[in-house]
């Protein structure tokens, strides 16, 4: 009987340490990272200045990047698809980076970026309801097509106006379909590729944020 009991503990326990050990972000190797979607660059970039400016109109320049892991998606409001899910989706996985850290020191380390490729239509007010309505956190950057080009040039990230027109949205926007990770010393490092998950999403950033920093 006691032979049964100390078996049944045994097994209980070690049940209880998968679980546990399941629920301990692990710092993963960068052939498992890429295995979620993750390419990273040989070395690392640094970033220049861009004439861009937030959602809430002041100018951004790189000591912004400094000390977060930054997630960037070039985009426009009006894009019917990829953008918003793309968004909702990078706001579940900040969500997720806060239940694993508390939010103060998650938000203290990471940032979601959203990048407008539209500058005819995607104004302050516009840039700065669009993400909150993802994310009181994140943040929406615009300027002219020049210096956001400028800027998607540094991450390789392209655009270029559509021509084909649809009735409701008017023009479409072609833009590239990576989220571009940024490091916490303002170095471009890699990008993620679609499909996009929340949880794979959160899990490379805890990755990174044990390799590397912040």
């Amino acid at each position: 009987m006691r032979n049964a009991v100390a078996l049944v503990c045994i097994f209980l326990l070690a049940v209880a340490g998968m679980l546990w050990l399941d629920q301990t972000p692990k710092q993963l190797g960068m052939s498992e990272l890429k295995s979620l979607g993750l390419f990273t660059l040989p070395e690392p970039r640094e970033i220049t200045d861009s004439l861009l400016l937030d959602e809430a109109g002041n100018p951004f320049d790189v000591k912004r990047f400094d000390g977060r892991w930054s997630f960037i998606f070039f985009g426009y409001t009006r894009c019917p698809d990829i953008c918003p899910v793309t968004m909702s989706i990078l706001g579940q996985a900040e969500r997720l980076m806060e239940a694993e850290q508390g939010t103060e020191q998650a938000n203290a380390s990471f940032q979601g970026m959203f990048v407008s490729v539209d500058p005819e239509r995607d104004d302050q007010d516009t840039m700065k309801a669009y993400v909150e309505a993802f994310s009181p956190t994140f943040i929406g950057l615009i300027g002219t097509g020049a210096s956001v080009r400028s800027f998607g040039l540094q991450l390789g990230a392209g655009f270029r106006r559509g021509e084909k027109v649809d009735t409701e949205l008017g023009y479409l926007v072609e833009h590239s379909p990576y989220i571009f990770v940024v490091d916490p010393t303002a170095r471009y490092y890699g990008y993620i590729k679609p499909p996009f998950d929340a949880n794979r999403l959160a899990l490379i950033y805890s990755s990174l944020r044990q390799q590397g920093g912040s």
